[in-house]
C-alpha cells in the first residue's frame, strides 16, 4: 500500500490532500485534451479539463476532485 493511504476497516482510503486544491489556480503544463498535466500550488499533477480543450501555459482553476481525478477549467483573469 502507498504511504498516503489510510486503512479504514476493510477499505483503503486515498489521502485527501488533493481535495485541498479545489478553488486553487495554477498553470496547464501540457495541452489538456481533455487530460494532461498541470501545476497547482507548486504540485505537478494529472488533470482533466471540465468542458473543453485548454492550451499549454494557460491559467487553470481546480473545480472538483473525485478521488484521484482532478477536474480543472480555464481560469478567468484575476
Amino acid at each position: 500500500l502507498l504511504k498516503s493511504q489510510q486503512d479504514v476497516g476493510k477499505y483503503v482510503a486515498a489521502d485527501s490532500s488533493l481535495s485541498d486544491l479545489v478553488g486553487k489556480t495554477g498553470l496547464a503544463v501540457t495541452v489538456l485534451r481533455p487530460a494532461g498535466t498541470g501545476v497547482v500550488e507548486g504540485r505537478r499533477i494529472d488533470v482533466v479539463s471540465q468542458n473543453r480543450f485548454i492550451e499549454a501555459e494557460c491559467p487553470i482553476e481546480v473545480v472538483e476532485v473525485q478521488g484521484m481525478r482532478v477536474v480543472v477549467r480555464e481560469a478567468k483573469d484575476r
